[in-house]
């Protein structure tokens, strides 16, 4: 078995990744069950409803089965994804997802830029959980080393992939226009959001 092999059946059965995301190093795990979200938590020592809970997605066709996109979501997401851009938005009816990625009906998002991440996520075929891979309050770890020491019950993914070690630009859309939650490598202003 392949290591993108062992990966995919992990996070298919329910356990923890870790491994680069493009950002950063990341744990992930499957969004849509509780139990699965819960063992990351435990894993990194974070309590449950601790700050938002971001979801790595494959394409736009996973955003839009889980979350309602507008017109300006729709341009950000194609001007900035894959890349450094957490959106913010309504989760749709009927989406299945854990109880501890919604808040007040919204999910947040990324298309992650990396083609090892990317091919996770399309073999998984679900969005993903992905939070840094640290204890809470901790730095995230920055190598596999200490992944394994940090994270000993998940499966570490060395990609080798280089990382832009700046998290990702987290922003919603209210009432047609752009809120920054939290600035990261992408910046976006009224002129970014014309073109």
């Amino acid at each position: 078995m392949t290591p993108m092999e062992n990966a995919i059946n992990q996070i298919k059965s329910g356990n923890t990744v870790v491994m680069p995301t493009g950002t950063i190093w990341g744990i992930l795990c499957r969004a849509d069950r509780d139990d699965a979200v819960e063992k990351l938590l435990a894993q990194k020592h974070r309590a449950p409803g601790k700050g938002r809970l971001l979801m790595n997605v494959a394409d736009m066709g996973q955003i839009e089965k889980i979350a309602v996109v507008g017109d300006l979501a729709r341009h950000l997401i194609e001007k900035y994804m894959p890349g450094g851009l957490t959106l913010v938005l309504p989760m749709r009816v009927g989406a299945v997802l854990s109880q501890h990625v919604v808040i007040r009906d919204t999910v947040a998002v990324r298309i992650p830029e990396g083609e090892i991440i990317g091919e996770l996520l399309r073999g998984a075929g679900l969005p993903l959980v992905s939070t840094s891979a640290n204890i809470t309050d901790d730095p995230p770890v920055e190598n596999a080393d200490a992944a394994r020491a940090t994270f000993p019950d998940a499966f570490v993914f060395d990609t080798g992939e280089p990382l832009i070690g700046e998290p990702s630009t987290l922003a919603e859309v209210v009432d047609g226009k752009v809120e920054i939650l939290r600035q990261g490598g992408v910046v976006i202003d009224e002129l970014t959001i014309k073109n």
